[in-house]
């Protein structure tokens, strides 16, 4: 009689912990919805995908992974292209392959003014290596001061900077970043 009173107080033991797991997915799925919902009707949820073109860099300060210091005044000062990319994000190797390629061949004439690498510096080790042969790089944890400032949500992100301390334009691919590099750019000294 014991045994059966054990296993009977087992399976309502068991079943109540399924309840309060079924629950807590339920609630899980409705705000999954809800911030779906909110995305589509173009609400505050919507994931930002950086700063547009034409907007100016807001101030910010940061380190470098030489230890050099990086501010919004130095960027807008430079002009030039500025990477972000996510130590986690399997695309954004590709693309960092893509800008190291175009880099050797422009013969350490590099393009890049600074490469970002948001998350964990051992998960983006190998991003870091490749960035630091052409660029200077600075390792922030997501949303840090320079993603924020830019307001990077998706990576990779490419920005083009003008000399006038705006952004010239924005990309999510290394290959169109390159093109517009070389293009002219309005405003900049």
């Amino acid at each position: 009689m014991f045994a059966l009173w054990t296993v009977v107080i087992l399976l309502s033991t068991c079943m109540a912990a399924l309840m309060v797991l079924n629950l807590a997915v339920i609630r899980r799925l409705r705000s999954v919805a809800e911030s779906l919902r909110s995305m589509r009707e173009g609400g505050t949820q919507a994931v930002n995908t950086g700063l547009k073109a034409h907007e100016v860099i807001p101030a910010f300060e940061a380190r470098t992974v030489d230890g050099g210091v990086v501010t919004s005044t130095v960027l807008s000062q430079a002009g030039g292209l500025l990477a972000f990319f996510a130590a986690e994000c399997p695309t954004c190797r590709t693309h960092m392959s893509a800008l190291a390629t175009a880099a050797q061949k422009q013969k350490g004439a590099s393009p890049l003014t600074l490469v970002v690498v948001a998350g964990d510096a051992m998960t983006g080790a190998d991003l870091i290596g490749m960035a630091k042969g052409f660029a200077k790089v600075a390792v922030e944890p997501d949303f840090g001061p320079i993603s924020s400032a830019f307001q990077v949500g998706v990576f990779p992100t490419f920005f083009r900077l003008g000399k006038d301390g705006a952004v010239a334009s924005k990309t999510h691919v290394a290959q169109e970043a390159l093109a517009a590099f070389l293009a002219p750019v309005s405003g900049s000294a």
